[in-house]
Formats: C-alpha cells, sequence, structure tokens
C-alpha cells in the first residue's frame, strides 16, 4: 500500500504527494522538466505530466520568499520578470512585465513557482491560436 500526503496550499487547496513503495524512478525530461525556466536548456515536460506549479505571493514579498527558502538550504533560480516581449523576459521590471518570479524545486524533483502579479491577465494575453494533441510534432 502507498502513503498520501496532503499539504495546505491555502484557498482550500491542498498538494497531494504519493509515496508507492513499487513506484518506478523519477523520469527528469519527461514527468518534470530537467532545468528551469529562463534558461537555455529544454523545459518541456510530456503531456499528462506535471510542468510545475506556481503561486503567487503577496506583491513586495517575493525576495523576502527566495531569501527564506535559500536560508534553508533550497536552491533557488533568480528572479525572472515575465514580460510581453518576444523572447519572454526582461532584464528589468518594466511597463511590459506581467509579473516577477523564481523557480525552486520540491522534495521529489518537482518544479515550483513563486510569482508576484503586477496586473491580472485578459483575453489580450492570448495572442496565439489554442493548440491540441493533434498540433504536436514527434520528438
Amino acid at each position: 500500500a502507498g502513503q498520501h500526503f496532503f499539504f495546505d496550499a491555502g484557498n482550500d487547496c491542498c498538494l497531494a504527494y504519493f509515496w508507492w513503495p513499487d513506484a518506478p524512478p523519477p523520469a527528469p525530461g519527461v514527468a518534470a522538466p530537467v532545468a528551469r525556466p529562463a534558461s537555455e536548456a529544454d523545459t518541456h515536460t510530456a503531456v499528462g505530466s506535471m510542468n510545475h506549479v506556481a503561486w503567487a505571493v503577496p506583491p513586495g514579498s517575493l525576495r523576502e520568499h527566495r531569501r527564506t527558502l535559500k536560508s534553508r538550504g533550497v536552491e533557488c533560480s533568480p528572479i525572472v520578470h515575465h514580460a510581453d516581449v518576444p523572447m519572454g523576459y526582461v532584464a528589468e521590471v518594466g511597463p511590459s512585465t506581467t509579473f516577477s518570479s523564481f523557480y525552486f524545486r520540491g522534495p521529489d524533483g518537482e518544479l515550483f513557482e513563486l510569482t508576484e502579479q503586477y496586473r491580472g491577465f485578459g483575453p489580450s494575453d492570448v495572442q496565439h491560436e489554442p493548440r491540441t494533441r493533434a498540433d504536436m510534432k514527434v520528438r
């Protein structure tokens, strides 16, 4: 039999972990990204897998959350400023910045993100046609 662990994620939501004595080994690059976003490495994951979980933190608290995690030995990415630009990121917060964030790994290698939002998202943020499994290229 396996074990289930549920962690309060806020807003009446939980993050569930499962432990199975006969589970297959981790599969980086299939079940979770090998690299963190905003790096040059591949961040693709398989269809049906979880790429990462993101949580919003209160405005002005992102750096403190990062400092806290780092002080507890958690490896964290640099803070990334996501923006409405072709590359998706900018060096400093500016008018095109939608949110800033950093990434870190959970106990099983899963990727987490803490984000500080600068504005909400709306229909104008989707500037591409939705894709389906039929649109996928075989790698």
